[in-house]
């Protein structure tokens, strides 16, 4: 007993001694820190000695303490919230990362390089602010997968698989800065489809365009006295339409689907869209569930909380808004005749005027892809070339772009001589023409991966 005393009583003093040098320390950083933040109110006591507000019972600061505190904080504020969403420490992150963490980023990057090396791929490139304002223009299946992460030079490269040159619903998003790299990436994504090499090879169902829905969109508007394009409301209206084909997968098997994406706005600006599938008997997941995965490099999802898209659904075509009424109060041109080089920029904007009176007839957007501008329609009101009205007659419309440049022109006999099943043959023609010359980029893309393939196997066996 007396020896345990004894062991007891010297681990007190050696404990006394370490928290006395330590007390030594304290006080000495408090003191620098004393002189570097001097107190500003005092207060005196009767016996002399001086007391801070800040002060304990002990008579030591804690200010400085809260100083200290404060720094960390504001450390671990930047390290979770800002750095994760930069591509400055990137490279940290990921060689530091531990488990999972480091493996879920590490094993999509991994598989978006072994698809692009391995399969066909189209790739789009856009800035990430117009792709999460325009998402619906850009791909109409799928919203943006990526929050705002705050830089002006983010964008995104969409990685999107084809099959004998059509699009699919498997797709890779990667967001960066700068200059496209693997080191400058900063968040990925993958969608929730996958092909097997399998499924690539099986012949997939063809839907036809049995319905069009373009003659019942343009009843559900009114005309006003100025022979403008109104809603229900009373609001004049812009609208438009494009197509969107593309193989996709469900429970019954792999097929392929078109879609009419309706769209327009009103004098406020406020986009609206929905989506018609043609012979599609299930209904389209939401655009937001299209994508299984979306991660920064550490680890954290990049989804974004709510969408900041331009676009709001709205159902246009449902029991009670007449679908299959035909007496439409719209005409609709097509202003792209070909695909030419002046027809990618990214923001464009379309202006269908009248000829001779200049009249605004409908502003709007343009979609992305050359496949969607191929189908892209621009509506507006039939009442201007009224039989009665010779002026008209002998005049037309004409679409020009954000630059005032003059894309297309139609005379009023060129618009209202085709009949309903001309344009849709007109239609399907222009889709046909532009699978055929997909068809062929791709074959030669494959001749190409195909002769860099065997000229690798030659290099290595000699």
């Amino acid at each position: 007993m007396k020896n345990e005393n004894f062991v007891n009583s010297d681990i007190e003093n050696i404990l006394k001694t370490k928290m006395n040098e330590l007390s030594d320390s304290v006080d000495c950083f408090d003191r620098i820190s004393a002189r570097a933040f001097p107190q500003e109110e005092q207060v005196f006591s009767e016996e002399g000695y001086t007391v801070s507000g800040l002060e304990n019972i002990t008579g030591r600061s804690r200010r400085p303490r809260l100083l200290k505190w404060s720094a960390v904080a504001a450390a671990a504020v930047v390290c979770i919230a800002i750095l994760p969403r930069t591509g400055f420490i990137r490279q940290i992150f990921t060689n530091l990362g531990i488990g999972s963490i480091k493996k879920n980023y590490s094993q999509l990057i991994a598989e978006i390089n072994s698809e692009l090396e391995n399969g066909s791929y189209t790739v789009i490139d856009v800035p990430l602010d117009y792709y999460i304002e325009n998402d619906v223009l850009v791909t109409p299946l799928f919203s943006c997968p990526f929050e705002d992460c705050g830089k002006e030079d983010a964008n995104v490269k969409l990685f999107i698989k084809q099959i004998d040159g059509i699009n699919t619903t498997q797709m890779y998003a990667a967001l960066y800065t700068g200059t496209y790299s693997e080191n400058n990436i900063i968040a990925a994504a993958e969608s929730d489809f996958k092909f097997t090499e399998a499924e690539t090879a099986t012949t997939f169902y063809d839907t036809e365009n049995s319905v069009s829905y373009s003659e019942a969109f343009g009843s559900l508007f009114e005309t006003n006295d100025d022979g403008l394009l109104t809603d229900t409301d009373g609001n004049c209206v812009s609208l438009a339409s494009f197509e969107n084909t593309v193989i996709t997968k469900d429970e019954s098997g792999v097929k392929k689907l078109t879609s009419e994406i309706f769209y327009g706005h009103n004098n406020d600006s406020k986009y609206f869209y929905d989506i018609l599938p043609y012979n599609y008997e299930n209904e389209l997941p939401p655009r937001d569930k299209m994508w299984k995965k979306s991660v920064y490099f550490n680890g954290n999802s990049a989804f974004p909380e709510e969408s900041r898209s331009s676009f709001t659904q709205t159902e246009f075509f449902n029991e009670s808004s007449n679908t299959f009424q035909t007496d439409s109060k719209c005409e609709y041109v097509y202003p792209y005749d070909a695909i030419s080089d002046n027809n990618y920029l990214i923001d464009d904007e379309l202006y269908l005027k009248g000829s001779d009176s200049g009249k605004q007839l409908c502003t709007v957007r343009v979609p992305l892809s050359p496949e969607a501008r191929i189908t892209f329609k621009m509506y507006f009101s039939a009442f201007i070339f009224a039989e009665n009205d010779k002026m008209a007659q002998d005049s037309g419309v004409t679409v020009k772009d954000s630059l005032n440049n003059i894309v297309t022109s139609f005379t009023a006999s060129q618009i209202t001589d085709v009949t309903d099943e001309y344009r849709m043959a007109e239609e399907q023609r222009r889709i046909n023409e532009l699978l055929e010359i997909q068809k062929e980029l791709y074959q030669e893309q494959h001749e190409l991966e195909l002769q860099k393939s065997q000229e690798k196997q030659h290099d290595q066996s000699t």
